[in-house]
């Protein structure tokens, strides 16, 4: 995907800001309405500085080389690295430089980019490079140096960035428009939100989606329903939830215990499908509309 260097000047001074507030890099910063790593960020601002030093900002569209479906690339847990240090325009402009080449050679940021002042950490590197550009997008010619006075207790170089990416175990899946990735947990199961929630889980014991759906209409004699989007098979089944340890198939709503308040249950649809070699479930709740649209952009069919 193809960025604007205006976009992406935005995002430097939210970076910035965001650090002078809270001290802390944020999680993920917010560019053309999609959401970037802090990992991304570093490529992307690393690259717009090199090619300033070549005079080729103005016309410079940075395009990112994201893992998978648009996912965020890795980085190498930091070493505490504290810096006091004004870095001149021509060291940054190298170390900058190392930088995008390093995403090029090894798909991954590095932990920390080496220059005459020392090593400078990952996460002191990325907010150099926000105060940079910020700079840049309010002056409109790059700064001569860039200040840093980090000391090893310092909350931005000992808070690493978290930033959930919709995988489950290699396996991405898109965040759908308006909504956020709010967890990842078990190794098996992501959860997305707007105002409701709906959870992705993957099946660890199924060869297929029609397997998985035969046994549990013959042990238990739920009612699936077959839809098709497309050629993309899914099996489909009402269910209701009351709490943890506490839903099941709508044939069983009657069932639910009289102390169980009404107001708490809610009612979702399920749906079974083959996915990549592997057999997931996706729950979305029924107050949620256009269950196929969701559908379609998560899986991007």
């Amino acid at each position: 995907m193809n960025l604007k260097t205006s976009e992406c000047l935005e995002a430097s001074t939210f970076v910035k800001n965001f650090v002078d507030k809270e001290g802390t890099l944020p999680n993920y910063v917010m560019i053309w309405g999609e959401e970037y790593s802090m990992e991304e960020y570093m490529y992307i601002s690393s690259n717009m500085i090199a090619a300033e030093s070549k005079s080729a900002l103005k016309d410079f569209t940075p395009a990112l080389k994201r893992v998978e479906d648009g996912k965020h690339v890795l980085v190498d847990k930091p070493v505490i690295t504290p810096i006091n240090a004004n870095i001149d325009k021509n060291t940054f402009y190298d170390m900058n430089q190392r930088v995008a080449n390093y995403f090029v050679n090894n798909n991954k940021a590095p932990s920390y980019v080496s220059s005459k002042y020392g090593n400078v950490q990952f996460q002191a590197h990325i907010y150099a490079n926000s105060k940079i550009l910020d700079f840049y997008k309010k002056n409109k010619v790059m700064p001569n140096y860039v200040s840093l006075n980090l000391t090893k207790n310092s909350e931005l170089l000992n808070y690493m960035p978290e930033y959930l990416d919709g995988n489950i175990e290699g396996v991405y899946f898109n965040t759908p428009k308006g909504f956020t990735l709010i967890e990842e947990y078990y190794g098996n199961q992501i959860s997305f939100q707007k105002k409701e929630i709906f959870n992705i889980i993957k099946s660890y014991t199924d060869s297929s989606a029609k397997e998985h759906v035969k046994y549990w209409e013959k042990e238990f004699g739920y009612n699936f329903k077959e839809m098709k989007i497309g050629s993309k098979i899914f099996y489909k089944r009402a269910m209701w939830s009351a709490g943890m340890n506490n839903s099941g198939d709508m044939n069983d709503f009657n069932g639910i215990p009289e102390s169980t308040p009404r107001s708490s249950i809610i009612f979702y649809t399920e749906y079974i499908f083959d996915f990549k070699g592997s057999v997931f479930e996706i729950d979305i709740g029924d107050d949620i509309p256009n269950h196929e649209s969701l559908l379609k952009e998560i899986l991007g069919i």
